[in-house]
């Protein structure tokens, strides 16, 4: 098994600032990768947020009428973004 860390250790001297540099080179593209990929996965949570506070609005405000809630009994808090 090589380790990339170690394989900058193991080049030939006259080739092993290409072989470090290639490895860090190849570390920063990963993590700007990993960082575009995260922020596309965190976008799409807060749509799924959103779309599953709108049903229980709803499911709150059909629901009062059907169960004969009354006041304070229907109200649904739903923490986040400051909103209750």
């Amino acid at each position: 098994m090589v380790v990339p860390a170690y394989v900058g250790e193991m080049a030939p001297p006259a080739r092993r600032g290409a072989v470090v540099i290639t490895y860090e080179l190849m570390l920063c593209f990963g993590q700007g990768l990993t960082l575009l990929h995260f922020s596309a996965q965190l976008e799409d949570l807060r749509e799924h947020i959103a779309h599953v506070r709108a049903q229980l609005e709803h499911l709150r405000d059909t629901s009062t009428g059907l169960f004969g809630f009354h006041g304070g009994q229907s109200k649904l808090h739903l923490s986040g973004n400051g909103q209750s």
